[in-house]
């Protein structure tokens, strides 16, 4: 008795250890990522050659493993059932009498079943998820050896399945990409478990929110900009532009909307040096990169890189002058805000308050209001009429303001604080309570 018990449990032992290799790898396989897989590949791991070639062709694996789950669950039923039956009835009979053979089959079908589901299932799925590309490297060469052997009902199942399949109009299934939302996803992910450091997942969020932004987006707007006028004396623009702070000027007949070139602080320096009078300033200009306003942001950064431009001028669909941006506002918005030892600290562009009020700069980038007041969007952003906070006041009012009008909206009510000239300088925006809300839509 003690002796055939022991040899069914022996069975039964390797049987659900089968089972458990055919499931572990089976969501190992599954859940390995291809690039740490041709990492293993380069290092000259042939089982992870073998589970990449498995994964090429998920059909032939996935039919391997079943055919082998299945023959172990049923080899398992019937020696199990068989060998136990005779045992089991001897110690039942006595209890239960004629209802014996019910109580073996009930035991004997809960016992392997708990056995299959927990050792031979359960188990070694979480296991081949934790450590899927280890156990897809270690058993891709077995599994491939038992695809060989299993190769001819593998065949016949692989049939019979892309039939259903085309029956069912599934037979094309969309190939798999990779989104720039499971990158984000992956790097999340990898941040959270420490695999990379906050900084370095900053940075990858960053080149992905750069290459959704415009031109316009990023442009200091042609209000501040400093230039250099060419129908002007050099003596006169001097002390400005050294007060700029800035190393390039976009260069200009009468105003801004004729820009000819750009001026490079240095050359006017090397220029002023090289010679005891006031050199003249149509020699100092340089080539234009002109681009309209658009343009992608990351597009822009590839164009400077090959024309070696670290200034480009932002122009509007009519060819009207709106801006510039340089290589720095692209870098920036990679890698945040950079300075210089020559930069003075400047006003925030975003003030809080208190009492759910924010002071925000009339140049504020919508994107940076959201971030500050924790909104998913604006009023009628979605329509692109503007991109600055005073734009955004201009679109709700529909008019030029003037110092202490308000508006509300979604929630929020901006009022107009200061005015320069028809500009709109400071804004305060205000969180409105539901009672507030209601009356203002009322």
């Amino acid at each position: 008795m003690i002796t055939e018990l022991f040899v069914i449990g022996t069975i039964l032992f390797v049987l659900i250890l089968l089972n458990a290799m055919f499931a572990a790898t089976e969501m190992a396989l599954a859940t390995a990522r291809r690039s740490r897989l041709q990492n293993k590949v380069d290092e000259g791991h042939r089982g992870a050659l073998l589970a990449l070639k498995l994964q090429e062709d998920p059909n032939r694996f996935l039919s391997t493993v079943q055919v082998g789950i299945t023959l172990v669950g049923t080899l398992a039923a019937v020696i199990t059932g068989d060998r136990l039956e005779e045992p089991l009835l001897g110690l039942y009979e006595p209890w239960l009498g004629e209802w014996a053979r019910w109580g073996v089959m009930a035991t004997v079908v809960a016992g392997v079943s708990f056995l299959q589901l927990v050792l031979g299932e359960l188990v070694p799925k979480r296991v081949g998820i934790q450590y899927a590309e280890v156990l897809a490297a270690a058993l891709g060469r077995p599994m491939m050896f038992l695809s060989m052997l299993a190769r001819p009902l593998v065949s016949v199942l692989s049939g019979c399945t892309n039939a259903i399949l085309w029956m069912l109009r599934l037979n094309k299934a969309p190939e798999e990409t990779v989104t720039q939302e499971d990158i984000r996803h992956m790097v999340r992910e990898s941040a959270e478990h420490g695999e990379i450091q906050e900084q370095e997942e900053d940075l990858i969020h960053s080149v992905f929110d750069m290459g959704e932004k415009l031109v316009r987006q990023l442009r200091t707007p042609r209000t501040t900009v400093v230039g250099v006028d060419l129908d002007q004396d050099l003596d006169e623009q001097l002390p400005a532009l050294m007060e700029s702070g800035y190393s390039r000027f976009p260069a200009y007949r009468g105003n801004l909307d004729h820009i000819e070139g750009v001026v490079i602080a240095k050359d006017i320096f090397r220029a002023c040096l090289a010679s005891e009078t006031r050199p003249s300033l149509d020699g100092l200009v340089r080539e234009l990169l002109l681009v309209p306003e658009n343009t992608r942001a990351m597009a822009l950064l590839q164009l400077m890189k090959k024309k070696h431009q670290h200034l480009a001028v932002v122009v509007n669909e009519h060819g009207i002058f709106e801006g510039v941006v340089t290589l720095e506002d692209l870098v920036e918005e990679i890698v945040g805000d950079i300075q210089d030892e020559t930069d003075e600290d400047t006003d925030p562009d975003i003030v809080a308050t208190g009492g759910g009020r924010w002071l925000v700069s009339g140049t504020t980038p919508v994107e940076k209001l959201k971030e500050a007041l924790d909104v998913s969007s604006l009023p009628q952003e979605d329509e692109g009429h503007y991109d600055t906070v005073a734009g955004l006041v201009l679109a709700l009012m529909g008019r030029i303001p003037s110092t202490g009008e308000e508006t509300s909206a979604a929630g929020w009510n901006y009022r107009v604080v200061d005015m320069d000239g028809l500009r709109i300088d400071k804004v305060e925006v205000q969180k409105l309570d539901r009672d507030s809300a209601s009356d203002a839509k009322g």
